[in-house]
C-alpha cells in the first residue's frame, strides 16, 4: 500500500530542493578542486583540468543558486495580490 493510499502525506522532490542540493554539490566540488590545485604540484595538463573543474563548479553553483532563488520566489508570489 502506498503512502498516499494510507492517507500519509507524500514527499515529492521539488525543483527548489534540487537546486539547493546542486549548490552544495558544486560548492564542495569547486572547493576540493581548488584545494587540490593549490596544494599538489600536478604534472602535465592536470592543473588545467582542475581549473576547468573549478570554473565549471562556480558556473554550476551560480546557476543552481539563481534557480533556487527563482523557484522560492515563484512559490512565494504564486498568486495575484488581493487589493
Amino acid at each position: 500500500m502506498t503512502a498516499h493510499a494510507r492517507g500519509e502525506p507524500t514527499r515529492r522532490r521539488s525543483l527548489h530542493e534540487l537546486a539547493t542540493t546542486g549548490v552544495g554539490v558544486f560548492a564542495v566540488t569547486g572547493l576540493l578542486a581548488m584545494l587540490a590545485f593549490v596544494t599538489v604540484g600536478w604534472p602535465g595538463n592536470t592543473g588545467r583540468y582542475l581549473m576547468a573543474i573549478f570554473i565549471g563548479s562556480v558556473i554550476g553553483c551560480f546557476a543552481c543558486a539563481s534557480a533556487a532563488v527563482f523557484t522560492a520566489a515563484r512559490s512565494t508570489y504564486s498568486g495575484h495580490p488581493e487589493e
